[in-house]
């Protein structure tokens, strides 16, 4: 929404999600699983959920981030590996309005739907349109193509049916992972699930940090209290 600023700091904060999984297991590893005790204070329970969620979520994590960074990079040189320009080549299209590119669209690649249209915004930029197959799991789909906005012919485009099973992992698969679409229902459970407990490592964590602040200015005050004693009662 803020352009290519909010773009950085998307991606900066993914980047450092990635990191935090990797880093984060070893500090969660020695703490294992469920060592909360009872009629513990909460402060150690709040250390105690976060270091649990934060080991049984490492994987989750993990994949969020990556497919995150994934997403980030595709638009460019991912999207490309879906590109067949040569094929293109033989494809004039049908002219330059909206009606005719969506109709040159559809002819080149049967059976898909257009839930996006982008229009260039320089006049050497093509015509981008996004299309989608029924068995597509996200919205804008990962099938495109690209026109010509002076004549309207077909510039490439990229199919998600007909892609080598190594593009289509890195083109579409990463997405259903990110958004967890990939088996349905079960696995956008898990996703949204996981998504929750990554908001729980967000709060519970600079709690730690405040907590351990709180402590530490509590036994300054109390060693400066013991200190004043001290120097009274050598009075």
């Amino acid at each position: 929404m803020s352009g290519k600023f909010g773009n950085r700091i998307v991606a900066g904060s993914t980047f450092g999600l990635l990191l935090l999984s990797l880093s984060g297991i070893f500090l969660w590893w020695p703490r294992k699983v469920f060592r909360f005790q009872r009629g513990s204070p909460w402060v150690r329970l709040n250390r105690d959920l976060h270091y649990t969620v934060g080991f049984w979520s490492f994987l989750a994590m993990f994949g969020f981030s990556v497919t995150g960074l994934a997403l980030h990079y595709q638009t460019g040189k991912l999207l490309n590996l879906l590109n067949t320009p040569s094929r293109a080549l033989s494809m004039p299209g049908h002219g330059t309005t909206i009606e005719g590119m969506l109709r040159t669209a559809r002819e080149t690649l049967p059976g898909s739907t257009i839930p996006r249209l982008l229009l260039p915004e320089r006049a050497a930029d093509p015509v981008f349109i996004y299309q989608r197959f029924p068995e597509d799991k996200t919205p804008a789909g990962r099938s495109f193509t690209t026109l010509d906005p002076r004549t309207g012919a077909v510039l490439s485009f990229g199919s998600t049916r007909t892609a080598p099973v190594l593009q289509t992992a890195l083109v579409q698969w990463t997405r259903e992972i990110h958004t967890g679409t990939i088996l349905g229902i079960s696995t956008q459970i898990a996703a949204s699930f996981f998504g929750l407990m990554l908001s729980v490592l967000a709060i519970t964590g600079p709690v730690i940090g405040v907590s351990k602040q709180w402590a530490s200015a509590r036994g300054r005050r109390a060693l400066l209290k013991r200190n004043k004693a001290h120097v009274l009662s050598a009075d």
